[in-house]
């Protein structure tokens, strides 16, 4: 095969396969549905080496270290990709910052009051499509109308709630989705990327049971 193919991808959450609905997926969410007031609106998170970057974790990272302010002035953002088990990454300030400007900087810059509302919201949102994603695995004619595209407009998941906060919500329940298009070069480097963490992960299990044991 060419290096030079292109392919779409398909991405597998494997956690949400566990818990669809986690602390990371909630903020996430939030994070989601504050940007699209903003009208800046994406499916997935940016990538880095192949990878997504979990949002949340940078969010929360760079707030342990004293604010974005404290990150920039006394250069930790090395400390930052440490935290966020980016030991390998090259010029994290060139990478990290970038992707805290756009997707993070106008949730960080929101009240603890106005995140907790933005949560709440999401929470109830969420709550919702929920109890209808049971709905539908009672009911196999109403998920395979879903599936034909013939599913009535009043059994929309999205009736009668907020729009940005829906949006926020569109993927959430999916373990498998559709992923980006990338040729057989990246793929191979997303590969060795993931597959070197995930060695440096069971190893880190294998640590632990030996101290414990």
């Amino acid at each position: 095969m060419s290096d030079t193919i292109r392919f779409a991808v398909i991405y597998q959450y494997i956690s949400k396969m566990f818990s669809r609905w986690g602390p990371v997926s909630r903020e996430l969410a939030a994070i989601k549905a504050h940007l699209r007031t903003q009208s800046v609106v994406f499916a997935r998170s940016p990538l880095l080496d192949g990878s997504e970057v979990n949002l949340p974790r940078l969010y929360h990272a760079v707030e342990r270290n004293g604010g974005l302010s404290n990150v920039i002035q006394r250069k930790r953002w090395g400390r930052v990709a440490d935290e966020m088990k980016l030991t390998k990454l090259q010029h994290p300030e060139r990478k990290l910052d970038p992707i805290y400007m756009r997707y993070l900087l106008p949730y960080a810059t929101l009240s603890d009051q106005e995140r907790q509302s933005i949560m709440a919201e999401v929470e109830k949102c969420w709550t919702t499509k929920y109890q209808k994603m049971l709905e539908r695995a009672r009911n196999p004619f109403q998920r395979q109308n879903r599936m034909l595209g013939t599913e009535c407009e009043s059994e929309s998941d999205d009736e009668g709630e907020d729009g940005n906060t829906a949006g926020a919500l569109q993927e959430a329940e999916d373990c498998i989705v559709q992923g980006r298009t990338m040729n057989l070069v990246t793929f191979k480097k997303v590969s060795q990327n993931l597959s070197t963490k995930w060695k440096m992960a069971t190893q880190l299990v294998r640590y632990m049971r030996l101290r414990t044991a």
